[in-house]
């Protein structure tokens, strides 16, 4: 009874600490006079909070600094200096000069507009910055990283650099060498030099504006070409799997590093940032001293190597700004994104240098297990990974050298090559409305489960003309549910439809004849053991190490049971059985999960496949559904997206992230329609909906026609609050506050974004229109208008 007592007393304090809490937090600062502490730190919160890393920030150098890069760091090399310190002049079109070092795989590019000169090593070393080995990493053009394979061991990965392997030294005095440039110059004929260890031959045809170097790593028997071609926007590099040789048993290869520290600063000298396309977006501010690294995955995890990358990687490009407004750069990995890692380093005690680039895996080490108690050893395979690895690093200058036209070039080069076209869901010159309707979810009961029904068609019907009566004319509906399989962990469903067929067709029938979506949710990656569709022993794929793909999960009765990948061929099996139907049905397509994210490597009867294996299936299932609606969808399916569902709106949030960019809205803006995560679930009320108009994003919730509690013994409890009464007025409010904004500007691209104080942001668009947000809690007056405090206009 005591502690009963004292459980009800408990329970009454965190009652009035959150009533307290919930009263303070509803009422405007004006309601504050009682509490003086508050109103006087007000305005140091919210600034605090608008400088954070959860807004873009404006651009704001100091002058000092600026002067500083101006007259000490900012690289100023003739053609005569390049020579000098062994780099020849090689490659030429009308934008640019490409210079070349053979002694290092080093190349120095010259932006023959602006003049500015881009550089593969780590410029203004001095010697105190680290021993020779580090000044060999910081100049040389390629890594290598690689095992003994006495002993694979993730611990044991030994890292060479081209320099490194030579053993490279550096002049010291040179009559010849002017005195600002010996800290440059390898001495090729020192006595004690091995050159012969890394051997660089090349060959320039200046009609292809081509250069083809074979590097052959002597000590440890590694050979592979690479290409160099000078383009209009920059240069592309090629590495061709095929070219790769291991000719010792004693050494195997793991990733190859192309250009470690193109575009590296150092310290704080250089006014710019690093842009990072985590969740939607990042920049990391090179003004200050991060001392970390950052490592991340392109298209997230692979599940068959058990990996653990935190960064959720939601385009294959990273970029750097040297200064915003005249110089930058972005990479496009344009193949072999799926082996390949964005890495980077940030100064600080462990270094004086920033620098981020790709790093591609040639083979993964994994944990091969090889005893039924789960014991085992680190293994590689013996072959490579599939695809080889194209890189094109396109450069800026004058307004287009930031985040902006970085996406703007991006978004140019995928409408160019035919990966992005118009299919904005515009209707009634409205923007799109998502709305997901949970149809019906199981229910544990005494024996199996029972159906609990949330929402039938009728109801839907109900729902949507409800908004349709409220002016909301452009939905894209999405069913939940729809299958007597149920919802949660049940997928891929079957086609037993809860309801007849014919109401099925009827609701297509009403939302075509509108000229508005209808989609229904399917997931042909993962299924569970409560899933009766697939076979446990022919569907259910297998690891690398040759393990069923396999995950314990617990439901609200903490009752275990299992959670599986699919092997990709049957996923596309399920696919092609399912085509037919959902044509039937009416549908638009349907709303893709699973596949969109993390493929992954897989075995099966002693043969291996890779994630290139899963991402074909994944795009031949695509293919079947063309202009469906996808979850979080990779960059491998954009050529079949319809809409992009659930976006993200922000990163991983580490410390040394200084702004969230929107990346992803920016390069698809005018072609894709993006949505936003389900906005019952907003915790941050204005802001969130101000995000939207930011960035050009539609609104999305998912809604029942019955009440939540309903749901409360399902796995769909985690939708903890989807009531239709509940929300319809919200819907109608959020929806038609978010469109008086974005239908402005239906189909038309952001040309530019400005941040023009802080927490003031101006976007404008290609058709001219203008839209400034305030996400302060203040007026504020510029270019002739009034942007009330959490608001918008649009001019």
């Amino acid at each position: 009874m005591v502690s009963l007592i004292k459980k009800f007393t408990g329970l009454l304090m965190i009652i009035g600490t959150i009533a307290t809490t919930v009263a303070f937090a509803n009422v405007g600062p004006t309601h504050f006079n009682d509490v003086p502490s508050v109103v006087d730190n007000y305005p140091y919160i919210t600034e605090s909070l608008l400088s954070s890393s959860r807004y873009t920030q404006p651009t704001n150098i100091d002058p000092a600094r600026l002067q500083n890069y101006e007259d000490n760091f900012k690289p100023d090399f003739s053609k005569e200096d390049l020579e000098t310190i062994n780099y020849e002049f090689v490659l030429e079109n009308d934008q640019f000069e490409l210079y070349f070092n053979d002694l290092s795989f080093g190349i120095m590019l010259r932006n023959k507009d602006t003049g500015y000169l881009w550089s593969s090593m780590n410029l203004f070393y001095v010697g105190s910055d680290g021993n020779r080995t580090y000044r060999n990493h910081g100049n040389s053009g390629i890594w290598v990283d690689f095992v003994r394979t006495t002993a694979i061991r993730s611990s044991a990965i030994i890292r060479e650099s081209i320099l490194s392997i030579a053993d490279a030294r550096y002049y010291q005095e040179n009559e010849n060498i002017p005195n600002d440039l010996l800290i440059y110059a390898i001495n090729p004929n020192a006595t004690d030099a091995k050159h012969n260890d890394a051997k660089i031959t090349y060959t320039v045809n200046s009609s292809t504006n081509k250069l083809i170097a074979h590097i052959n790593l002597r000590p440890y028997k590694f050979e592979f070409d690479v290409e160099i071609s000078l383009t209009d926007k920059g240069f592309d590099t090629f590495l061709n799997k095929d070219s790769i040789e291991e000719n010792d048993d004693r050494f195997r290869l793991l990733n190859i590093h192309l250009f470690p520290n193109f575009g590296a600063t150092k310290e704080t000298n250089v006014p710019g940032y690093f842009m990072i396309p985590d969740g939607i977006g990042a920049l990391v501010r090179l003004d200050r001293n991060h001392n970390t690294t950052f490592n991340a995955r392109f298209y997230g995890n692979d599940a068959g190597y058990n990996q653990n990358y935190i960064p959720n990687l939601t385009l294959p490009i990273f970029g750097v700004t040297h200064l915003e407004g005249e110089n930058a750069f972005y990479a496009f990995v344009k193949e072999g994104s799926e082996h390949a890692n964005l890495q980077g380093t940030f100064a600080g005690a462990n270094t004086k240098f920033n620098s981020m680039h790709i790093q591609y895996s040639v083979r993964n080490i994994y944990y091969a297990v090889i005893s039924r108690d789960g014991s085992g050893a680190e293994a590689i395979l013996p072959g490579y990974l599939n695809g080889n690895l194209d890189i094109s690093y396109r450069f800026l200058s004058g307004e287009d050298a930031s985040y902006v036209g970085m996406a703007k070039d991006f978004q140019e080069t995928l409408v160019d090559e035919g990966i992005l076209s118009e299919r904005e869901k515009i209707n009634q010159n409205q923007i799109p409305l998502q709305t997901s309707y949970i149809m019906t979810e199981r229910e544990a009961s005494f024996i199996g489960t029972n159906k609990v029904v949330m929402s039938s068609i009728d109801q839907i019907k109900e729902m949507y003309h409800h908004f349709k009566e409220n002016e909301i004319l452009n939905q894209q509906v999405t069913l939940y549910g729809w299958s007597e399989d149920g919802f949660t962990d049940r997928a891929p469903y079957r086609q037993i439809l809860v309801e007849n067929v014919n109401q099925f067709r009827s609701l297509g029938q009403t939302l075509k004849g509108d000229g508005n979506g209808y989609y229904m949710h399917q997931d042909y990656r993962f299924a569970t053991s409560k899933g009766p569709r697939i076979n446990y022993f022919s569907d259910v794929a297998y690891n690398i190490t040759r393990i069923r793909m396999s995950n314990d999960i617990s439901d609200l009765d903490n009752l275990v049971y299992q959670r599986y990948d699919l092997f990709p061929w049957s996923s596309l099996r399920m696919a092609n059985e399912d085509k037919s139907g959902f044509d039937y049905y009416l549908t638009d397509g349907i709303a893709l999960d699973g596949i969109t994210y993390s493929p992954f490597g897989f075995s099966n009867s002693g043969q291996y496949y890779d994630r290139t294996d899963s991402i074909s299936y994944y795009q031949d299932i695509a293919s079947l559904y063309p202009n469906s609606q996808m979850y979080q969808p990779s960059f491998y399916l954009y050529k079949a997206l319809g809409s992009y569902l659930n976006m993200t709106i922000g990163n991983s949030q580490f410390t040394y992230y200084s702004d969230l960019v929107p990346m992803l809205p920016l390069v698809l803006k005018g072609y894709i329609s993006y949505f936003t995560s389900y906005l019952n679930f907003n915790a941050l009320g204005k802001d969130r909906i101000l995000n939207l108009i930011d960035f050009g994003m539609n609104p999305s919730f998912v809604l029942t026609y019955e009440e939540t509690y309903k749901m409360r013994f399902t796995d769909a409890s985690n939708f903890y609050t989807t009531s239709f009464s509940n929300y319809k007025e919200e819907v109608v409010e959020t929806y038609h506050y978010v469109n008086d904004a974005l239908k402005h500007v239906l189909g038309e691209k952001i040309i530019a974004r400005d941040v023009l104080e802080l927490g003031i942001v101006r976007i404008t668009y290609s058709n001219n229109k203008k839209i400034y947000v305030n996400y302060s809690n203040t007026n504020y007056s510029v270019d002739g208008i009034t942007i009330n405090a959490q608001d918008y206009e649009v001019v």
